[in-house]
């Protein structure tokens, strides 16, 4: 996965994610237990009971995980989700389309390896200074007020007025 880093003042450099990292059974293991039980019917074994026997399975599951990561393709029964439509609002008719939104149901482990894969991607970007500094959104320990980021874009915006003002003549 290659990832661009776009500057005004400098030029372009790209980064690339080499390959995702191997998981081990402690991480993993602290992975699971830390999920929610939902369950999802396509589960071939509820999440529930999967945490009960988690010892005895966990050196399959980390192997299973292992591979998909390295080789970069999921297996098959990962590949499958269950698609409910919700009412949007409890007052909306419930006879027009449009007013149900899509929730999907993906299984336990497929939702696992995104935990993994979302990890692993957010430390390469961090690492590499790929993200929005001011971006509070979908981070975490990011608490940017929008009085802050208004103060932040005024500040910058009046220290290159002078510059824009005469490169606009």
């Amino acid at each position: 996965m290659c990832v661009a880093n776009f500057s005004f003042s400098e030029p372009t450099t790209y980064h690339c994610l080499p390959e995702f990292t191997s998981v081990s059974e402690e991480s993993l293991n602290k992975i699971i237990c830390r999920s929610s039980i939902k369950s999802c019917t396509l589960d071939p074994i509820p999440a529930k009971l999967l945490k009960c026997i988690l010892p005895t399975l966990l050196p399959v599951i980390v192997k299973i995980i292992n591979l998909s990561l390295m080789s970069g393709v999921m297996p098959e029964c990962f590949k499958t989700e269950m698609v409910f439509p919700i009412l949007k609002k409890p007052q909306l008719d419930s006879q027009i389309l449009n007013n149900y939104r899509p929730v999907s149901n993906l299984p336990f482990l497929l939702e696992v390896v995104e935990r993994i894969v979302a990890a692993q991607l957010t430390e390469y970007l961090n690492h590499h200074s790929l993200t929005e500094p001011l971006q509070s959104a979908y981070r975490q320990y990011q608490c940017h007020s929008i009085r802050r980021k208004l103060c932040y874009w005024c500040c910058l915006t009046c220290r290159q007025l002078p510059t824009l003002l005469i490169t606009s003549c």
